[in-house]
């Protein structure tokens, strides 16, 4: 991929504007986060008897030049990819962030 070429527009849209609800210039992940919070109410809403929980967690990856950095803690570059039966491929290493709202993304960038 070329530097320069709005991967970073196309996954976030406005950094400005990821405060902003719903802005029309908000990209893929802050898309993709909204409609996982509003499935996530709708069901829970739904079984409220059952006090369905769910528990949210993700992590932010770059694969630059066959290297891959961890974005949620950028001094953990060169991580190693793996293969496990039971967890399948995965990161080695790869940080995790809890949350609960769709919101968080702002936290990162803003």
């Amino acid at each position: 991929m070329q530097t320069g070429s709005g991967k970073t527009h196309t996954m976030l849209g406005e950094i400005d504007d990821l405060e902003v609800k719903p802005s029309p210039h908000r990209g893929i992940t802050p898309r993709i986060f909204e409609f996982l919070f509003a499935r996530i109410h709708a069901e829970e809403e739904i079984r409220r008897d059952e006090k369905l929980k769910y528990n949210c967690k993700c992590s932010f990856l770059e694969i630059y030049n066959e290297q891959i950095t961890d974005l949620l803690d950028p001094s953990s570059t060169n991580l190693l990819l793996r293969e496990d039966v039971k967890k399948g491929v995965y990161v080695e290493n790869l940080s995790e962030f809890e949350f609960k709202s769709s919101y968080f993304l702002s936290t990162f960038y803003c």
